[in-house]
């Protein structure tokens, strides 16, 4: 039983994800709805995140298992 790789699969889905994205943040309403996404200020109690030293452990772990996968 031959298996195809994995990029010649991927890549239609890929494409179609792209266009998709492309075509919702090209409507008028998703472009200013980003625009103001943007231009208001950033609280920068919203920009941090806490972890524990295990919870980086295990966030590595899952990462690098991923990766080899």
């Amino acid at each position: 039983m031959s298996r195809t790789p994995f990029i010649p699969r991927a890549t239609p889905l890929f494409t179609a994800w792209i266009r998709r994205n492309h075509r919702l943040l090209s409507s008028s309403s998703a472009s200013s709805a980003l625009h103001e996404t943007y231009s208001s200020p950033s609280s920068p109690a919203n920009d941090v995140i806490h972890l524990t030293d295990s919870a980086v452990m295990v966030l590595s772990t899952v990462y690098f298992q991923f990766i080899i996968s």
